[in-house]
């Protein structure tokens, strides 16, 4: 999804520059951002930090789980993702 969006270069663009990394994409990253926070993930920025550049809309604290979180936990993964986009449906 990140990659049809053109968000993922974004993204990564705005850590680098916030992070004091070089960027030439100065756009904002206005497009909403759900993360899920596994414990035994390899790096994890400071929440303070991604919501000073990111639109953040949801911030999941997952129980266990690491780098590989698709193979570790894959429910527990799709259940975050789901309700990711649950919050970002248009109503009818």
């Amino acid at each position: 999804m990140a990659r049809l969006t053109n968000s993922l270069d974004r993204a990564r663009g705005r850590l680098r520059s916030y992070s004091g990394h070089k960027t030439t994409d100065s756009r904002p990253c206005t497009d909403g951002l759900a993360y899920a926070r596994f414990p035994k993930e390899i790096i994890t920025p400071p929440r303070e930090w991604v919501e000073r550049v990111f639109n953040l809309v949801r911030w999941t604290e997952m129980p266990v789980g690491g780098h590989f979180a698709a193979l570790e936990q894959p429910r527990a993964l799709a259940i975050d993702i789901h309700g990711s986009f649950a919050g970002m449906r248009p109503r009818t």
